[in-house]
């Protein structure tokens, strides 16, 4: 059998048995899609001296991957970064400043300065890439987060029962302060509409969790799955498919997965109106004040009693895992100069 010409091994943010979120599937989902489009592309074994590999892909725009990216471009290694981004804000671009005039962004300056390609999200990450860290454009690459096949392919069968409500709102994700679940379960409890909750509590977030778990305690509107439901799973297709809208008031995301596996279902969504709810594969989405119970409601309110005509499909294709394999495939080919040998078998 014929054998790669291009060896990719990738580096995580951090541990996974410390922090598995979003990013981490994301990671795992790209190597696999990858590996399906023809790369020899797998986990980097730390412990192993074993350097036969041409590029190496590191999760996370971090300062703690200078020392993985200066050996690996001592070594002749090509580099490609996957990183989430903040949105350019007029905070974000001071915090910048400072921490440039201060000297603390210097490990993330010389990560830039090393690195082959960059890939983000979307057109805003790919700004905020050149514009505060001067990463040239020909550098910078856009892929989208994937979801999985099984949410283009919907199931007509009603699942309600087994999650205990319906007609009902569906959040996954994390419980954190941060994804804002408490006042998105009590403006649901305030406009009597159903609310599935599906995920874990985020580690250190055990007090907000608790207070969380006290209100659906008491009110029969609100069911949480407080154990998740497993990653791109049946359980979970089912779950959102007996939604009649996801919502996520979160106040900081970058592309949340959870959103565009709703759309790619088809279903309606609501969003925090802030900069990465606004985005195309998000189109015509319920836009409300994450900080506001009341806007929040109201949104509620709107999803409930309105019909949604938003088609993002065609949009979402660029999501599929196929089309994303294929787009990691050529950047590995473009920083190598040559093209991967599919006959290859992994």
């Amino acid at each position: 059998m014929a054998v790669s010409t291009m060896k990719v091994r990738v580096l995580p943010y951090q541990p996974h048995c410390f922090a598995y979120g979003g990013f981490e599937v994301q990671m795992l989902h790209a190597l696999l899609a990858a590996r399906s489009a023809g790369v020899d592309i797998q986990p980097l074994d730390v412990w192993s001296r074993d350097a036969s590999f041409d590029i190496l892909h590191v999760w996370g725009l971090s300062e703690i991957h200078l020392k993985a990216v200066t050996w690996a471009k001592r070594s002749g290694k090509k580099v490609v970064i996957s990183t989430l981004l903040p949105y350019s804000n007029p905070r974000v671009r001071m915090r910048f400043l400072i921490n440039n005039f201060l000297g603390r962004d210097r490990s993330l300056k010389l990560i830039a300065s090393l690195l082959d390609s960059l890939v983000v999200v979307n057109e805003s990450q790919a700004e905020v890439a050149k514009t505060l860290y001067g990463i040239p454009q020909n550098k910078i690459s856009k892929i989208p987060n994937i979801v999985q096949d099984n949410f283009y392919l919907p199931t007509s069968d009603d699942n309600s029962i087994k999650f205990r409500v319906r007609e009902y709102l569906i959040c996954v994700g994390g419980v954190s302060v941060r994804k804002n679940q408490l006042k998105l379960a009590k403006a649901a409890i305030s406009a009597e509409v159903p609310l599935l909750l599906v995920g874990q509590t985020v580690a250190g977030e055990e007090t907000y969790a608790e207070m969380l778990r006290k209100l659906v305690v008491q009110n029969d509107f609100i069911q949480w799955l407080e154990g998740g439901l497993p990653v791109g799973s049946a359980e979970l297709v089912a779950a959102y498919q007996g939604c009649i809208g996801f919502a996520l008031p979160s106040y900081n995301e970058t592309q949340p997965i959870s959103a565009l596996e709703a759309a790619a279902l088809g279903k309606p969504l609501l969003l925090s109106d802030m900069d990465w709810a606004k985005q195309d594969l998000y189109a015509g989405a319920y836009l409300v004040d994450p900080g506001s119970e009341k806007s929040i409601l109201k949104g509620i309110r709107r999803m409930r009693d309105e019909i949604s005509n938003t088609n993002r499909l065609e949009a979402l294709t660029q999501c599929r895992s196929l089309n994303v394999g294929r787009a990691y495939a050529n950047i590995y080919e473009q920083v190598l100069g040559k093209k991967i040998n599919i006959e290859a078998g992994f």
